[in-house]
């Protein structure tokens, strides 16, 4: 289980998780990073929880697209939207919003394949990209994500502790856009309702 975290060691704690998470996981794909890494580019990295970054996600999505195209397999996305994060903010501070974040974020990793990756997308939303894997198959792993951060417990979300997210979840479809994926992969995160379960796209 994803160990529970108390206030005098949540900062080196997750920090030093996140690190280990991340060495343990794939470099960026090389073609994805030489489209980011040049002067002006965005980062490849979310600076906040060290996860990729939105930019880094899209230049991914779209080399899978490509790949998936020419039949060499099919990838699912997830959109892992945390339930009333708004709410965290406004009560408990930006300080506790970050900490769900970096929470959320390793809870996603640590249930994915070493292949698979997760992306910060937004300012209270993660992304997973399921490769070489079809949405008959995707529900699984989304599900191990969706009970591992409803298990979480976070010192600073006093007194409540508690933290979920619900899921849109969406399996490239050959000749469609990036944008339309994620936009399928969206309208089943809002179709969830912030009730912490998993909808398809």
């Amino acid at each position: 289980m994803f160990p529970n975290v108390t206030d005098s060691m949540e900062s080196t704690f997750i920090g030093g998780y996140i690190h280990n998470l991340l060495q343990k996981r794939r470099e960026p794909r090389r073609d994805s990073q030489d489209a980011l890494e040049k002067p002006g580019r965005a980062p490849i990295y979310d600076e906040l929880t060290g996860f990729y970054s939105q930019a880094y996600l899209t230049a991914l999505l779209e080399q899978e697209k490509a790949r998936a195209e020419r039949g060499q397999g099919a990838f699912c996305v997830g959109i892992v939207g945390i339930d009333g994060f708004d709410l965290v903010d406004d009560f408990c501070g930006p300080a506790a919003g970050e900490s769900v974040l970096r929470h959320v974020g390793a809870a996603i990793a640590v249930e994915l394949r070493r292949a698979d990756t997760v992306s910060r997308y937004g300012d209270d939303e993660f992304v997973f990209v399921l490769f070489h894997t079809g949405l008959d198959n995707a529900s699984i792993p989304a599900e191990r994500v969706r009970r591992r951060i409803s298990s979480l417990e976070i010192s600073s979300l006093q007194p409540a502790r508690k933290v979920t997210a619900s899921i849109g979840l969406a399996e490239f479809k050959r000749g469609e856009e990036v944008a339309t994926l994620m936009g399928r992969a969206a309208s089943a995160l809002d179709r969830a309702g912030g009730r912490n379960r998993i909808e398809i796209g």
